[in-house]
């Protein structure tokens, strides 16, 4: 009997050997010569406004001085958005992103008092809308904003930039001004309009920008 279970113990540890070894060996080879595909990009960026000389910093939330728009019965305020981009790896692509909200003088969110959804997008004149009802908000883009690098990708709302940068890390401007309709005007009674600029930098290659989506959450 006892001769059977030795027998048994001894045939049992061949078969696992057999099987588990060659397993064994598989995933070291495996996972040691696995390379990450993605990698995020550098940090290396800044937002800033105005004439673009880096003085005005990232001031991304300013309260906006409303004037009268060349269009009758609108206003509009100067947005001069550009992007600080000091990365050495041409292997990333830097992306910028707009996020419009409302908020009260108590720096909350002004809740229902536009629904944000997806803009319209105007190639030929260069404009983002955000539309509710009969109120509209529309980003407008600098002029030459495509020649000079950017490219807009209305899939992800996401505009990228392969542009050159200048001599003082600055990109091209990408944003004019922001303009309300009448009716969205009379919004900026209660609530303030803030436009936050959202920029990164991601990997070029490995399909990088379809799965570092800022629109999922």
């Amino acid at each position: 009997m006892k001769s059977k279970k030795k027998r048994t113990i001894i045939i049992s540890s061949i078969i696992a050997a057999v099987f588990i070894v060659p397993l064994t060996v598989y995933a070291i080879v495996y996972y040691s010569s696995r390379t990450n595909s993605f990698a995020p990009g550098s940090v290396d960026i800044e937002v800033h406004e105005g004439d673009g000389d880096g003085d005005e910093g990232a001031d991304v939330t300013k309260t906006y001085t409303w004037s009268p728009a060349e269009t009758e019965g609108n206003f509009s305020a100067d947005k001069l958005v550009q992007i600080k981009d000091t990365r050495t790896d041409p292997n990333e692509t830097l992306r910028v992103c707009f996020v419009p909200m409302w908020y009260d003088r108590d720096e909350k969110i002004c809740v229902s008092t536009f629904n944000f959804g997806i803009p319209e997008w105007n190639e030929e004149n260069g404009t983002l809308t955000y539309r509710d009802i009969d109120r509209t908000i529309t980003l407008n883009l600098a002029d030459g904003w495509m020649s000079d690098g950017w490219r807009y990708q209305p899939t992800d709302g996401v505009f990228y930039y392969k542009g050159s940068i200048n001599s003082s890390g600055m990109t091209a401007q990408l944003l004019e001004s922001v303009e309300l309709n009448g009716k969205a005007y009379e919004l900026t009674e209660d609530c303030d309009l803030r436009l936050d600029v959202l920029a990164d930098a991601i990997q070029s290659s490995g399909n990088a920008d379809s799965r570092r989506d800022w629109n999922t959450p």
